[in-house]
């Protein structure tokens, strides 16, 4: 996937309009306060799935994800970060950049999701990487790093367990990250790539519960990952179900950069 996604940043590059042009990270990964690490490569516990398994009627079922949360009961709360973006020449003027995020499934509407992103300041590699090093990374890039607030509506219930992303609405969130990118093409912020966190357990994630508005701090966000533009549905052999087979899924986001994790930069 690598090689692809480096031709096809490179195209669009070269066919893109000529005030804009899209980054895509080459790899993006969970870490999880309780040590859990998911990703589309290194799934979170060698041979059980990819951080998240589902049983439904007999089958089991597990994809690439990113999990954002701030207070799981099992896992506490978890960081998304992404990498292998590519260098942006100096000379261009950079006007605006947003990191778009394609929303796979929330069980609740969310209110005032507090979430921070910061650039990643130091060297990683998605199969050896931590919460701690997500912590560290907002500590040390604490001037640098962007707060944003947004809504999500409830994923819609009408969905099976055929196809992924499970939202037919194709929600996205959108993050004004022009600093950032800026540093990165002007060289004054290392382009390690980018480290997403709640803001704060308890702050974060405000959860519509019900009609009157009542809010709850837990809550959990799945964000559809770069592995999935080339992901074929199918579960690695050597991922062993607990209960029923492994479920082919159809991958909804197969060569669609539109439902990727993305930045589009305006010049």
């Amino acid at each position: 996937m690598l090689y692809r996604l480096l031709q096809l940043a490179i195209l669009l590059t070269f066919f893109s309009c000529s005030s804009r042009f899209v980054l895509i990270p080459r790899y993006d990964v969970t870490v999880f306060e309780n040590g859990m690490v998911s990703t589309g490569h290194n799934e979170a516990a060698r041979g059980s799935g990819y951080g998240g398994v589902i049983y439904d009627s007999g089958s089991a079922i597990t994809y690439p994800s990113l999990y954002l949360t701030n207070s799981d009961p099992v896992s506490g709360s978890s960081a998304i970060l992404m990498g292998g973006f590519n260098v942006i020449k100096k000379d261009i003027k950079i006007k605006k950049a947003y990191l778009i995020l394609s929303v796979n499934y929330s069980a609740e509407a969310l209110k005032n999701v507090s979430i921070s992103i910061s650039p990643v300041l130091k060297y990683w590699e998605e199969g050896n990487v931590s919460y701690k090093f997500a912590e560290e990374t907002a500590s040390s890039s604490s001037t640098l790093k962007k707060d944003f607030y947004f809504n999500i509506d409830k994923t819609s219930v009408s969905y099976t367990y055929d196809s992924v992303p499970l939202s037919h609405r194709k929600t996205s969130v959108t993050f004004d990250i022009t600093g950032i990118v800026k540093g990165w093409s002007e060289g004054s912020i290392p382009n390690y790539g980018l480290a997403i966190r709640t803001t704060a357990r308890g702050a974060a994630g405000y959860k519509t519960v019900t009609n009157k508005n009542l809010v709850s701090d837990v809550a959990m966000i799945e964000f559809v990952p770069v592995e999935l533009f080339d992901w074929n549905g199918t579960v690695p052999s050597y991922f062993r179900s607990n209960s029923g087979t492994w479920k082919k899924l159809k991958n909804n986001a197969f060569n669609k950069v539109e439902l990727i994790p993305r930045i589009i930069v305006e010049y």
